[in-house]
């Protein structure tokens, strides 16, 4: 390449011969060089220890996965990516590099965010193996959710340390958990709702304490004292006066 600039060499095709991952690198680089666009960025953010990622280097394609089925969109050719708005997202996904330090010079990367390929790939695994809640953000685009990372796979290509590597990010639905309060006031009438708790089964006999009244046993008893009457016809042969019982009387209780 002596007495050529990557650019030059680019336009006239001399790294079209190049295979894998880097031809698409030196590819964004032309493109970004001719066109003059601005390529979006990736930043992954951990929602529970403030700590955030963005890539060195952007994916070609993203895919996104929505109401079951997968669109891809071209970052390299067209600089953004639209989701129609009121999307909910199931997935995002890519294949990309993580490039080496003598890549952190090309125009394709953003060497300001430029770190070490082993450092980014271990991150990315922790925050995989601790299920941690992230953010992914893709800027010129509607990408902006809550994510986890469903798998994260990456192998080493040739002798210049960049990391090939494929990640799948599935949506953080928000999950709902009820206090047993919560649920008891959700009672069941059919389906999937949920049961209301049994109520607690009423006592077949009461025994007059002294103090006592048909109305305070009732309220007492059945949570309601205006039902003394029930308790009274079921006890007229013990009681020949609702007004006056005894402490140490026995009396029949309604069933419910």
């Amino acid at each position: 390449m002596k007495g050529r600039s990557i650019s030059s060499a680019l336009l006239n095709n001399q790294f079209f011969k190049i295979k894998g991952p880097l031809r698409s690198a030196l590819m964004k680089l032309q493109l970004s060089q001719v066109q003059r666009f601005t390529v979006a960025k990736v930043t992954i953010s951990n929602l529970e220890n403030d700590q955030s990622i963005t890539l060195a280097l952007t994916p070609d394609k993203v895919s996104v996965k929505k109401d079951g089925r997968f669109q891809t969109y071209n970052i390299i050719e067209k600089g953004e990516v639209q989701i129609p708005r009121g999307q909910n997202l199931a997935g995002v996904s890519w294949s990309s590099v993580l490039p080496s330090e003598a890549m952190s010079n090309y125009g394709f990367v953003f060497a300001e965010y430029w770190k070490k390929p082993d450092e980014v790939a271990s991150i990315l695994d922790e925050w995989r193996k601790a299920g941690n809640k992230l953010k992914l953000l893709i800027t010129q685009t509607g990408i902006n959710m809550d994510v986890y990372i469903k798998s994260f796979d990456y192998s080493y290509e040739g002798t210049g340390g960049s990391i090939n590597y494929s990640i799948e990010f599935i949506a953080a639905e928000p999950m709902l958990v009820k206090t047993v309060s919560e649920k008891d006031e959700n009672k069941q009438t059919e389906g999937n709702q949920l049961k209301s708790r049994p109520e607690k089964p009423v006592e077949a006999t009461a025994t007059v304490s002294s103090g006592d009244s048909l109305w305070s046993i009732a309220q007492d008893k059945l949570g309601d004292g205006s039902r003394w009457q029930e308790i009274y016809d079921l006890n007229k042969d013990k009681i020949s006066d609702p007004d006056m019982i005894y402490a140490g009387q026995e009396l029949n209780m309604p069933s419910k």
